[in-house]
């Protein structure tokens, strides 16, 4: 958008003379009241230290490979909390935005207050970073992660002699531009009703899906009919 977010008028920012402070950190203007933090530690991000909440029975395992770009396209892996793998040590949390740490790899997730679904019934993959958000700006963090430059700077950030991928210390080399708070809370009260609604059509098709699968073998095998 190139800084051209509404203003107090409802006009372009920076087209209709929105004040523009010369920031030393990006080497570029931005609107006055905007800061510049990292991703790993700022007003709205905090990288998520790794560990899980003791639970009893099973829970869903999510490793990277079960996640296609930005959806879960996989539920059926389950673990017990004394017997799970190594890796199943990442907490799903309310407001907060999870991306695979491999190179060249695009995938995230965002957990919402009202994925609760998620939260209750998931455990996540030490392959995934967790940046947790407050509400007002989690949506901004979310479009900040599935932005073309973030893949393009955490490939740069990445290291390993295999198989690279991007340390928590390396996430505190992503610079994130921070709006002011009264813009944040514009933008998140704007676009939240259409993230919700994004995530109860996910769950009505997982749900769906779960239908489908144990529908259609019975089907098949003339356990029930179609009239």
């Amino acid at each position: 958008m190139q800084f051209d977010f509404p203003d107090k008028n409802g006009k372009p920012y920076k087209t209709s003379g929105g004040k523009m402070i010369y920031n030393e950190e990006l080497k570029r203007e931005i609107p006055e009241g905007w800061e510049v933090g990292n991703l790993a530690s700022s007003e709205i991000s905090k990288i998520l230290d790794t560990g899980i909440n003791e639970f009893k029975g099973e829970k869903i395992y999510l490793s990277t490979s079960e996640v296609d770009d930005t959806e879960i396209v996989n539920h059926s892996i389950l673990e017990e909390f004394a017997s799970r793998t190594s890796r199943a040590n990442m907490q799903p949390i309310k407001n907060s935005v999870w991306f695979a740490r491999m190179k060249e790899t695009k995938k995230a997730l965002v957990i919402s207050e009202f994925s609760n679904e998620i939260i209750n019934n998931y455990i996540f993959s030490t392959g995934f970073a967790g940046i947790g958000s407050p509400k007002e700006s989690l949506y901004y963090l979310w479009n900040f992660i599935n932005d073309k430059y973030f893949e393009a700077v955490k490939d740069i950030n990445s290291t390993g002699s295999t198989q690279k991928s991007i340390i928590n210390e390396s996430i505190a080399n992503i610079k994130l531009l921070i709006p002011d708070n009264d813009t944040l809370c514009k933008f998140n009260d704007t676009v939240y009703s259409s993230y919700k609604q994004i995530y109860l059509n996910q769950r009505e098709n997982k749900e769906l899906s779960e239908l489908r699968d144990w529908l259609l073998p019975m089907l098949m095998n003339g356990q029930v009919k179609i009239v």
